[in-house]
C-alpha cells in the first residue's frame, strides 16, 4: 500500500497529507478507500509530527559543514525549550551572522537565546 501512496504522491506531499488529515485526498491512490485512507492518518500522524519536529532545521547555504553539528545541538535544546520550528531558523540564521568560527554549540546557543529574548 505504501508504494502505491508513493507512486501517486511525492513523500512531502504525502506526509502533509496526513499531517492534515486530508483523508479524501488520500483516496486519489488505486486501492485507497476511505476508510483506509482514515486508518493511514490515524497510524501515522502522531509518528509524522514527532519525526517532523526532531528533523534537522535547514538553513541557508553560508552555514559551513563543521558548523553543522553545533546547529543540530543548538536547535536540539532550543525545541526542548518549547520554541516552534520557524522562530528557531529566524534565530539560527541570524546567530550564525554573529557567532565567531568554526562555531560552537554553545556560542550558537547563546547568540539564539539572546537573539528569541528580543
Amino acid at each position: 500500500m505504501a508504494l502505491l501512496l508513493l507512486d501517486e504522491f511525492e513523500s512531502c506531499e504525502l506526509i502533509s497529507l496526513v499531517i492534515n488529515g486530508d483523508f479524501k485526498e488520500l483516496t486519489r491512490a488505486k486501492g485507497v478507500g476511505p476508510k483506509l485512507a482514515q486508518k493511514i492518518i490515524l497510524e501515522l500522524k502522531d509518528k509524522l509530527i514527532n519525526l517532523q519536529n526532531t528533523l534537522p532545521i535547514a538553513l541557508s547555504s553560508h552555514v559551513e559543514v563543521q558548523d553543522e553539528q553545533a546547529l543540530q545541538d543548538a536547535q536540539t535544546v532550543l525545541i526542548s525549550l518549547g520554541y516552534e520550528r520557524e522562530e528557531i531558523k529566524k534565530a539560527l540564521s541570524h546567530a550564525m551572522t554573529f557567532v565567531k568560527q568554526p562555531a560552537t554549540a554553545e556560542n550558537v546557543l547563546k547568540e539564539a537565546l539572546r537573539i528569541l529574548s528580543m
